[in-house]
C-alpha cells in the first residue's frame, strides 16, 4: 500500500531522517539526519513547480455544408488547470481545476516561510520528512523543532515538537503551517496532524497570501512561544509533590462513587480507572523512570493511561483517537491545569 504517497517507478515521493526511525509504511528515501531544504525537496520528489493554464472546452458552433457539427475550443472564464512540471515525474500533469483568484504558492516557498517563523535558513538542515500525496497534489513536510527537556539535570525528560508544512494544488487545501507532535510521513499522519494543532496559520490561494502568513506568524511568534510554554509547565508541575497531584486529580476529575447512589457496575468502573492511574504513575517504566514522584509524573502518567489503556470501542482507530479526539484533548488540557494550580 502507498497510503497516498506519489509512486514513480516503483519508488515512494518520500524522504526522512532514518536516524529519527523508519516511518511506519516502510516507504521512501532514507537520509542520514535532518536535511536542507534544497536536500528534501530533490530526495522527496517535491521539487516541481506548478504553473496555472487556460482551461478550454470543445464547443460546436454550427454545421459544415454537409451537415457535420463544427467545434471550436473556447477558453472558460474564472477558471484555470493547475499544471506540474519537474521533479520525477517525466512529463506535465494537470493536477485540478482553480478559479481566477487562485495564486500558487509552491512547495519551496511554502517550507521557506516555515524556516523563517523559526529563524532558519535555507541552508539549516532541520527537514525531518517531506512527501508528495496523490501526484503531486498534496505537499507536505515536518520541520523538527530543537527538542524541550524538562529538567535537564534531573529527569533530562524530552519533549519533541515540530511545525507540519502543507499545501494542495488542486484547491482542496489552504496553504498550512501548524505546531504539532505528529511526524507526518504519509496522508493518514497528516490528517491527525492538522486535526490536531494546538496553533496554526491556514491561508487560502490568494495574491496576499504569502504575505499573511508571514504577518500572522510575525505578529504571534506563535509556534516558538506555544513550544516554550509547554516546557514552562512542565517545570512546573515538577515542582508540585507526587502524592499531592494524585490525589487533587482523582479527587476532582475522577472521584471515587463509593457511598454514592451508583450502580455498583459503576461503582467498580470507577474504581478500575483510578486504580489504572495509581498503577500507571507508581510503576509504568515509561513514567517513573523518566518523570518522577511530581506533578509532572502524574499528568504523564494520565496521558499515558488516557491514550494507550483507557478501554475504547472495536470499531475507534486508537491512533486516531489519540490525534483527533477534541475531548481526550480536553480532558488532558483540564488535568494539567489541576496540577498546575497546585505549583
Amino acid at each position: 500500500m502507498s497510503h497516498d504517497l506519489e509512486i514513480v517507478n516503483g519508488q515512494a515521493s518520500f524522504a526522512y531522517n532514518a536516524e529519527r526511525g523508519n516511518p511506519w509504511h516502510m516507504l521512501g528515501t532514507p537520509l542520514d539526519g535532518d536535511m536542507p531544504l534544497h536536500v528534501m525537496l530533490e530526495a522527496s520528489g517535491a521539487d516541481y513547480e506548478v504553473r496555472l493554464e487556460p482551461l478550454y472546452v470543445n464547443v460546436q458552433v454550427g454545421e459544415d455544408p454537409d451537415g457535420l457539427p463544427i467545434f471550436t475550443n473556447v477558453e472558460v472564464p474564472d477558471h484555470w488547470a493547475t499544471v506540474r512540471s519537474g521533479g520525477r515525474q517525466p512529463e506535465d500533469m494537470a493536477l485540478g481545476v482553480v478559479k481566477g483568484r487562485y495564486v500558487i504558492q509552491q512547495n519551496r516557498e511554502l517550507a521557506e516561510v516555515a524556516q523563517s517563523i523559526v529563524g532558519l535558513g535555507n541552508g539549516d538542515a532541520c527537514w525531518d520528512t517531506m512527501g508528495v500525496i496523490r501526484d503531486g497534489r498534496v505537499f507536505f513536510a515536518y520541520l523538527r523543532l530543537p527538542s524541550l527537556y524538562v529538567d535537564p539535570q534531573g529527569i533530562n525528560d524530552e519533549i519533541t515538537q515540530g511545525l507540519v508544512v502543507s499545501t494542495s494544488h488542486d484547491g482542496t487545501m489552504a496553504n498550512t503551517i501548524g505546531f504539532s507532535s505528529v511526524r507526518v510521513v504519509c496522508q493518514n499522519t497528516l490528517s491527525m496532524a492538522l486535526g490536531n494543532m494546538s496553533q496554526k496559520i491556514a491561508v487560502k490561494h490568494t495574491a496576499t497570501a504569502e504575505d499573511r502568513i508571514r504577518a500572522a506568524a510575525a505578529g504571534l511568534s506563535m509556534y516558538v512561544k506555544a513550544h516554550e510554554a509547554l516546557g514552562r509547565k512542565a517545570e512546573q508541575m515538577l515542582r508540585v509533590p507526587g502524592t499531592t497531584a494524585l490525589n487533587a486529580v482523582l479527587r476532582k476529575h475522577w472521584p471515587s462513587l463509593e457511598g454514592t447512589d451508583a450502580t455498583q457496575a459503576a461503582i467498580t468502573k470507577r474504581n478500575n480507572l483510578r486504580d489504572a492511574i495509581v498503577r500507571q504513575y507508581l510503576h509504568s517504566p515509561n513514567n517513573r523512570q523518566v518523570t518522577g514522584s511530581n506533578g509532572w509524573g502524574v499528568y504523564n502518567a494520565v496521558v499515558e493511561y488516557l491514550d494507550w489503556e483507557a478501554p475504547i470501542r472495536k470499531t475507534t482507530n486508537r491512533v486516531e483517537r489519540i490525534a483527533l479526539s477534541q475531548s481526550l484533548e480536553d480532558t488532558k488540557r483540564a488535568v494539567a491545569e489541576t496540577v498546575l494550580a497546585l505549583a
